[in-house]
């Protein structure tokens, strides 16, 4: 497989001469498109699009109507954390909302042999707009002290871009204006598909910046595309049996769009597999 980059015109190929990468990025992965896409890059005229392999000639038809259907109207991720609230739903009518107790459940693989541990991602979505009022389950019986587990949510969403280069040990980045107008602390980010995440400290609106930590860990060019992840919970160090919540909140609830990534990470510890299950609490 070899990346593949298909280029088009943003003054001429896109509608309204305007490209936004999210809202880009959500229809690709939207569609019957079959080969992955890698990134979206716009700089000048140019959008070029990168998918893992070449498409074939109907999925290539498939691009070439979704670019010409494209809005390039700021898609912005409703961030899915609100303060505590003392009313049963944020979004939705109490007198029209439904409850819904929804289990999940996967299997972590072992450890390889000589490892400390060995990560697997469970990703899922709702194909529908709910009020998240928390997470549960317990924790494998057959896990290990040492075991742990993370929760995201919309995790690795391109919100932007970097404006400047941004060397091996920064703090500190430069990032386009759609980047600004989401982003806070607490949140996370990764510049650039399969990089590590870094918590956002502070959001200078000014000067166009973002802090983080740790440190980059590489050098990152301009262009790069910047991710953003919201964490619900970070290296939860499991106890075997324990009941554990995945982000539950004493009142009120969490909007979280339709089609919303959502990812529940193990870290295993043990060359045995393990089940994982948990449930989500919502109103729909």
């Amino acid at each position: 497989m070899a990346e593949t980059p298909y280029t088009y015109s943003v003054q001429d190929d896109f509608p309204n001469h305007k490209v936004d990468p999210s809202r880009l990025q959500q229809e690709i992965q939207g569609s019957a498109i079959v080969t992955a896409m890698y990134s979206i890059f716009v700089g000048g005229d140019d959008c070029v699009i990168t998918f893992k392999d070449a498409l074939s000639s109907g999925d290539e038809t498939i691009l070439d109507g979704i670019v010409a259907a494209h809005s390039g109207e700021p898609l912005v991720p409703e961030a899915p954390i609100q303060k505590v609230k003392q009313v049963d739903t944020c979004s939705l009518d109490p007198d029209q909302a439904h409850t819904r107790l929804r289990g999940y459940s996967f299997e972590a693989a072992g450890k390889d042999q000589g490892t400390d541990g060995k990560w697997t991602e469970f990703n899922f979505t709702i194909p529908y707009s709910i009020d998240l009022l928390m997470g549960e389950g317990p924790a494998p019986a057959e896990g290990q002290q040492g075991d742990v587990f993370e929760f995201y949510v919309s995790p690795d969403t391109v919100v932007g871009a970097l404006t400047a280069d941004a060397a091996e040990d920064a703090e500190l980045a430069h990032v386009s204006p759609t980047v600004l107008g989401v982003m806070k602390p607490g949140f996370f980010v990764g510049f650039g598909p399969g990089n590590p995440i870094h918590e956002v400290v502070s959001v200078d609106q000014i000067n166009g910046t973002i802090s983080f930590t740790p440190p980059l860990e590489a050098d990152r060019a301009a262009g790069t595309y910047v991710l953003l992840t919201i964490v619900y919970c970070e290296t939860i160090h499991i106890t075997p049996g324990e009941e554990l919540s995945l982000g539950g909140q004493t009142a009120g609830s969490t909007p979280v769009a339709a089609g919303t990534g959502m990812r529940v990470r193990y870290y295993n510890t043990s060359e045995t597999a393990v089940t994982v299950q948990f449930r989500l609490i919502y109103k729909y």
